[in-house]
This record gives structure tokens, C-alpha cells and sequence, in this order.
């Protein structure tokens, strides 16, 4: 879905989005859904159904990486596995605002963030499109590779 997100903001016109009370930066007042409108809409909602799956199967994943601990060392260690999972969790999340501001200084937003009387320009939505789709879509291409080398099975 980041990806087909990604395409629709490359290959559309993302000032053709158009919703009931809503008048865009160009003076013009909601005239009806676009396709860019709808496929945006689509595009958020099953993605977003998407992730909700994936946040449901945090728990498991504690028990199955306490298991593979506990086959690999012999150690039954779930405190510390949590532990390290909560631990690696706020880390990452507290890098997100870090990110965000060294990528807006980048494109030359170093003493104010962008507002609703920014501007559009190129760099802006390259940032948009990074910061909101790319970097999960990194992250779900190196889980799909780290998953490709999960030697864990049921049997063992």
C-alpha cells in the first residue's frame, strides 16, 4: 500500500484533491471527488487496515523471540526479551522527530516547520512522501528479509 501511495503522489496531480468543505490554496471550493480524491481514500484505508494487523502481532512475536532465545542459549529469559522490545520501541520512536526536523532543515525549513501558507513545491512533497510512506516501506522490506532467515519452527 506504501507503495501504490507513493505512485499515486508521483504520477497524479496532488492539487486535484478535493473534499466537501475544503477549498484548496488555489481559490477553488469542493466540485466533486477527483480520482486522485478516491484512490488516496483507498489507498489510506487499506493500508491502514493493513497496519493495524501488523500492531496486533507484537505480543506473539515477545513469545516467539523468548522461545528462539530459549532454544538457541537454553536460557528462558521473557523479562529481558520484553524489556528489550519496549526498550527498542521508544528508541525508535524518539528518533522520529529527530528525523523530521533534519530532513525539513535539509530542504531549507531550519527556523520554522511548514504551515498551511507554505508554499507547495517539489522538495516539500519528496519529504512528505519519505517521511510518511518511504520509511515504512523500508522497514517492511528489511522485516521481509529478516523474516526470509527466521530459522524458528514449530517443531523446534
Amino acid at each position: 500500500m506504501d507503495a501504490l501511495a507513493i505512485g499515486l503522489w508521483l504520477l497524479c496531480d496532488p492539487k486535484t484533491l478535493n473534499l466537501p468543505g475544503y477549498t484548496n490554496g488555489y481559490g477553488q471550493a469542493f466540485t466533486g471527488f477527483s480520482f486522485f480524491t478516491i484512490m488516496l481514500f483507498l489507498v489510506s484505508v487499506v493500508g491502514g487496515g493493513f497496519q493495524m494487523i501488523t500492531s496486533s502481532i507484537i505480543p506473539p512475536m515477545i513469545a516467539d523471540v523468548t522461545d528462539y532465545e530459549a532454544s538457541r542459549s537454553g536460557k528462558y529469559i521473557p523479562g529481558m526479551v520484553g524489556t528489550l522490545f519496549s526498550f527498542m520501541d521508544k528508541m525508535i520512536s524518539s528518533f522520529g522527530p529527530l528525523l523530521v526536523g533534519v530532513g525539513f532543515a535539509a530542504i531549507g525549513f531550519g527556523d520554522k516547520f511548514p504551515d498551511l501558507n507554505t508554499p507547495y513545491s517539489a522538495s516539500l512533497l519528496m519529504i512528505a512522501i519519505v517521511f510518511y510512506y518511504g520509511l515504512e516501506l523500508i522497514g517492511a522490506l528489511f522485516n521481509i528479509g529478516a523474516m526470509k532467515f527466521y530459522d524458528l519452527t514449530p517443531e523446534k
